[in-house]
């Protein structure tokens, strides 16, 4: 199962843009884990994943985990998941 952790604030454009991909992310893939974490309200969790720059997503497979930062597109994203985790299908 693949996991994604995306980390944005309400203040960024990009991430506010990004969110219509993210909806259309979990219709495509309802077995993906999706966890939305703001950065001015989970210091902690910022900090302990080294966020620099917002919207950054953060993959797992619970072997791996993979990053991409800035603005990405629903396909992009499949893409990035196949290319480093195998079958996004999954």
């Amino acid at each position: 199962m693949i996991s994604i952790k995306k980390f944005s604030t309400k203040w960024c454009s990009p991430c506010r843009m990004m969110q219509a991909e993210i909806r259309q992310l979990q219709k495509l893939h309802p077995s993906w884990k999706i966890e939305e974490i703001d950065i001015d309200k989970n210091e902690e969790a910022t900090k302990k994943n080294r966020i620099n720059s917002v919207p950054t997503l953060i993959f797992s497979d619970g072997k791996k985990t993979k990053r991409i930062s800035g603005f990405v597109k629903v396909g992009e994203i499949e893409d990035f998941v196949k290319k480093h985790f195998g079958d996004c299908k999954k």
